[in-house]
């Protein structure tokens, strides 16, 4: 049986995909939401973004 495992976390380029912003602004709020939920205690990937976060940040629903 093989499991599939579902990412929580958005890469810059998702980020890209998802706003269509340039890869430079999708570093900003990366780095941005990443520094708001570390100073929360939460462990970030420098360069990935936790999806519920991300979604909260920019006032969207998270996808299930």
């Amino acid at each position: 049986m093989e499991s599939t495992l579902k990412s929580q976390n958005y890469t810059v380029q998702e980020v890209v995909d998802l706003l269509g912003c340039s890869k430079s602004h999708a570093y900003k709020l990366v780095r941005r939401i990443n520094k708001d939920l570390e100073e929360q205690g939460f462990l970030i990937i420098n360069g990935k973004v936790n999806k519920v976060a991300f979604h909260r940040a920019v006032g969207e629903r998270a996808e299930s």
